[in-house]
């Protein structure tokens, strides 16, 4: 009388999508030796291995009959250098109190290496490092990161003010005076008519 010992087969996904493990009997024949697929987004399976180091070559096909005891194969992934991620580019509004996103770059990288992006520059407004987010700016295999950069509005742009006198002649004008001014880019320029005598 044979004892009949159990057998598992394990998959460790490594982050993948789930596969099912495998229960039978020790030394029967393992009908459907295919090995499963599972998916991660931003990455390429690289195959099923025998070691949590991956090390060695991926394992082909499940063996022939199930094992005594607990196997496991572990995925293998390799990062893909072409994942999405978005960069936008907010400008402080002319109350000062919010921002409108103005530009949207859309970009790609390697997941799970630190996003790359760079400032714009926009007459009357300055760049404001400390308010870009997320801090983590680790691309994601899904293409959700989303890179938000801030442009604070100027309040010291300037601007001049001419005054131009008529001239004697009566046909044309002269230029008398010119105030130099600062105001908030965007908004409704500050001026005042001056008094001449005559």
């Amino acid at each position: 009388n044979t004892v009949k010992v159990e057998a598992y087969i394990v998959f460790e996904e490594n982050g993948g999508t789930a596969v099912e493990d495998i229960t039978g009997i020790a030394g029967e024949k393992i009908t459907n030796r295919n090995m499963p697929t599972t998916t991660r987004p931003g990455y390429d399976f690289k195959g099923w291995y025998t070691n949590s180091e991956l090390t060695g070559e991926a394992v082909p096909n499940l063996p022939e009959t199930y094992p005594a005891g607990t196997t496991t194969y572990y995925a293998k992934w390799e990062a893909r250098n072409d994942t999405r991620y978005k960069v936008e580019h907010y400008q402080q509004n002319l109350s000062l109190d919010g921002y409108t996103l103005v530009d949207t770059d859309n970009l790609t990288g390697t997941t799970g290496a630190e996003a790359t992006y760079a400032a714009k520059t926009y007459a009357g407004f300055t760049y404001k490092a400390e308010l870009t987010t997320p801090e983590d700016k680790t691309i994601l295999g899904d293409g959700s990161l989303v890179i938000k950069l801030y442009y604070t509005r100027n309040t010291n742009t300037q601007y001049k003010v001419e005054h131009y006198k008529q001239n004697l002649s009566l046909n044309g004008y002269d230029l008398a005076d010119t105030d130099n001014l600062t105001g908030t880019t965007g908004a409704e320029a500050t001026y005042a008519a001056k008094t001449y005598a005559g």
